[in-house]
C-alpha cells in the first residue's frame, strides 16, 4: 500500500499513460478523455475519498457477473483426490481484470491490497492450459490435486515471462469479490530472482551428447560397456517377456540420484506402491489406476514441462517413465472419447512429442529421459509404435525377460548405445568389444559374471 500512495504522492512525474493505468486502478470514469492536468486531479479526488470510484454497471444498474474461479481450500485430514475440480473453468486471458502491475527493486509488483482478503506465502507449480487459463498448484508434483489452487492473471504471466511447469514461490490472496485465490506478489521463480536469464527448451538447439553418467551399483554394471548412458539421451528399457523391468528401472534412478535430480513417474499405478514410494529419496510422481485417464496424462506432461524449465536453467533433470505402453493406452482412451476413433495417429504423435523431452540443450543443462516398454503376447504394441519409439531412441538396454534381483538376462545383441565414442575413449572402446564378445553365447549367470569382472 506504501507503493501507491508513493506512486499517488508524484503523479507529476508521471506520463500519461502511466497516469491512465493508475487512475483505472483507482476507479476514475473515463480516464482517457481528460487531460494530465485534469487526470491528475480526479486520482487524487478519489483517491482521498473526495469523490466516490467508479463502479461498472449493466443497463439494468446492476453489477457485472461476478467470475466462477475453482478454488480448493487447504484441510487438515486426508482426502482422496477431489475429481470437480479439476473440469472447471478459470479465468480466459481475455477476461482478466487488469490491474496496475509494475516491476520493483524487490522482484515484486504494486497491486491493490483492497481486493484481496486473507493473503498467504505459498510455493507451487504453476499449468498453463491450451486455453491460456493459468494456476498454481500448491506443493510440489506429487501434491498435485491435493491442496489450495490459485489463479494466475494475465498481466502477472506476461510481465514476468512465467511458463507451464515454473515453481513459484511468492504470496495470495482471497479475493474480496468472488472469493477465490490469485496469485498477487511472486519471490522467486524456480528458485532464481526476478529478471530470470534462461533459454527456450523449444526453440534452442540440441547438442551431441558427450558426456557420460557414472552408475556405482553392481547391479548396473551393464552400462559400463555395453550401454552406457550420457546425460540427455533417451534410454529405452525393453522386455520382450513378463512386463517391463521394473527392478532394473528403479535400481537405474536410485543411483543416479546420488548425484543428479530425478523423477520417477508411473501412470496407471497399483495403490499399494504408494507406501514403497515414500520410503524412498527419490521424487515419486504416482498415479493410481482410479484416477481418470485424462488426470493422470495432465500430471505426466506438466511433470515433463517441469524438467524442461529445470534444463533451461542449466540444471541436469533425470525423468523415468515405468511403461511407455500404458502411456500409449491412456491417450488411446482420451482420443477415442474425444470422438478422434482409434487414435493410433495420436498416439503415436503424442508419444514422439513425449520422447522428444530428452536432450542436451544449448547454453543450458539435460534431460535424460529413461522409459521401459513391455513387448509380450499381453502387451501388443502396433508396428508403427514400435518403430517410431526405436527410431526416437539412442540408448538401448534390452532383457528376454523380466529383471529381478540384479540377475538380468540380457539379450547382448540388442543393447547398445548409439555414438557410443563419444562416451568411451579409445582404450574402453577395446574394452567394450572385448566384453561384447565374450558374452556371446554365454547364459544369463555368465554374462552377469563377466560385466562385473570387467570394471
Amino acid at each position: 500500500m506504501s507503493k501507491l500512495n508513493d506512486a499517488l504522492s508524484n503523479l507529476e512525474d508521471l506520463g500519461i499513460f502511466q497516469l491512465r493505468e493508475l487512475a483505472r486502478e483507482v476507479g476514475v470514469h473515463l480516464p482517457t478523455t481528460m487531460r494530465k492536468a485534469e487526470l491528475i486531479q480526479k486520482i487524487r479526488e478519489v483517491a482521498s475519498g473526495e469523490v466516490e470510484p467508479f463502479v461498472p454497471t449493466t443497463k439494468k444498474g446492476r453489477p457485472p457477473k461476478q467470475y466462477q474461479v475453482a478454488s480448493v481450500e487447504n484441510k487438515t485430514e486426508s482426502r482422496e483426490y477431489d475429481y470437480r475440480i479439476w473440469g472447471k473453468t478459470l479465468i480466459p486471458y481475455a477476461e482478466a481484470p487488469i490491474s496496475l502491475y509494475r516491476i520493483s527493486d524487490n522482484s515484486s509488483f504494486i497491486f491493490d491490497e483492497r481486493k484481496y482478503g486473507l493473503k498467504l506465502d505459498i510455493a507451487g507449480i504453476v499449468s498453463i492450459d491450451e486455453a491460456g487459463n493459468a494456476r498454481l498448484h500448491e506443493g510440489g508434483l506429487s501434491d498435485i490435486g491435493d491442496k489450495r489452487i490459485a489463479r494466475i492473471e494475465y498481466p502477472v504471466i506476461t510481465k514476468f515471462g512465467i511458463k507451464d511447469g515454473d515453481f513459484i514461490e511468492g504470496r495470495i490472496g482471497e479475493s474480496l469479490r468472488d472469493g477465490g485465490y490469485s496469485l498477487f506478489d511472486i519471490k522467486t521463480i524456480n528458485g532464481r530472482a526476478y529478471p530470470l536469464n534462461r533459454v527456450d527448451f523449444g526453440n534452442t538447439k540440441a547438442l551431441p551428447v558427450t558426456e557420460r553418467i557414472v552408475l556405482n551399483s553392481s547391479q548396473l554394471a551393464l552400462t559400463r560397456y555395453l550401454a552406457p548412458i550420457g546425460k540427455g539421451q533417451r534410454v529405452l528399457a525393453r522386455s520382450y517377456d513378463s512386463g517391463v523391468p521394473k527392478h532394473f528401472l528403479r535400481a537405474l534412478a536410485e543411483d543416479m540420484a546420488q548425484n543428479l535430480d530425478v523423477v520417477y513417474l508411473s501412470l496407471d499405478e497399483q495403490p499399494e506402491d504408494f507406501y514403497e514410494a515414500q520410503q524412498s529419496k527419490l521424487e515419486y510422481v504416482l498415479c493410481p489406476f482410479d484416477l481418470p485417464a485424462d488426470k493422470q496424462l495432465y500430471i505426466l506432461e506438466l511433470s515433463l514441462n517441469r524438467a524442461k524449465r529445470l534444463a533451461e536453467i542449466g540444471k541436469d533433470i533425470v525423468v523415468v517413465l515405468e511403461d511407455l505402453y500404458t502411456i500409449a493406452r491412456l491417450y488411446n482412451r482420451c482420443f477415442k472419447a474425444a470422438g478422434l476413433g482409434d487414435g493410433e495417429e495420436y498416439v503415436i504423435d503424442s508419444i514422439k512429442r513425449i520422447l522428444a523431452c530428452g536432450r542436451n540443450v544449448l547454453n543450458g543443462g539435460s534431460v535424460t529421459l529413461v522409459v521401459g516398454l513391455a513387448s509380450n503376447k499381453d502387451a501388443l504394441i502396433a508396428d508403427e509404435l514400435l518403430y517410431e519409439i526405436k527410431k526416437a531412441c539412442n540408448c538401448f538396454v534390452t532383457f528376454k525377460t523380466s529383471a529381478y534381483l540384479g540377475m538380468y538376462d540380457i539379450d547382448v545383441d540388442n543393447t547398445y548405445t548409439n555414438n557410443i565414442d563419444r562416451l568411451l575413449d579409445d582404450q574402453k572402446q577395446v574394452v567394450a568389444q572385448e566384453v561384447r564378445t565374450l558374452c556371446e553365447g554365454k547364459t544369463k549367470s555368465e554374462i552377469n559374471s563377466i560385466l562385473l569382472s570387467n570394471k
